[in-house]
């Protein structure tokens, strides 16, 4: 009878180890899910809005040195990316509103860059999103790129000839 008790403990501590292990590997999995998700719904965001200020936008222009960018997007709107260590800020500035203010969280130790592509009929601008070089921990991440062609969308730009004349009844 007490041989009996012994195996049931031993059988039952067991059952109990696998269980905390198994538990445990599924508390991270989930940890690990929730962050991708998190990540990918922050670039989801800032390739949506990457993409209209760039179709919005008549000029790119770099601003002060590396890691910040100016998209004039006529009268009197202008958005600016700074890239920083906790991210990626965007400040959108109006002729009258006060600046909105937008932060988009990225992984520490991420390299954003925009670039220019002049083809024959339009400019793209692209955003990349690339793990750094220099990072201390090698980082297992793709580079994320976003893509748009610029002026591809002219709600800030000056009404057309045409269109300032139908209103006026002409």
């Amino acid at each position: 009878m007490l041989i009996e008790l012994v195996v049931a403990m031993v059988v039952g501590s067991v059952v109990l180890g696998v269980t905390v292990a198994v538990l445990y590997l599924l508390m991270q999995t989930q940890g690990i899910a929730r962050d991708h998700l998190h990540q990918s719904t922050v670039l989801s965001r800032l390739a949506e809005q990457f993409r209209r200020d760039v179709h919005a936008a008549s000029v790119v222009l770099p601003q002060g040195g590396t890691g910040s960018w100016k998209f004039e997007l006529g009268r009197g709107h202008a958005v600016t990316y700074r890239a920083q260590s906790s991210g990626l800020l965007r400040v959108e500035n109006g002729p009258q509103a006060t600046p909105r203010r937008e932060e988009f969280a990225l992984p520490p130790g991420t390299d954003v860059s925009i670039q220019f592509d002049q083809e024959a009929s339009a400019t793209v601008v692209s955003m990349s999103l690339a793990p750094a070089a220099d990072a201390v921990k090698p980082v297992e991440r793709r580079v994320a790129r976003f893509d748009a062609v610029l002026a591809a969308d002219h709600r800030f730009g000056k009404p057309l000839e045409s269109d300032a004349s139908q209103k006026s009844g002409r």
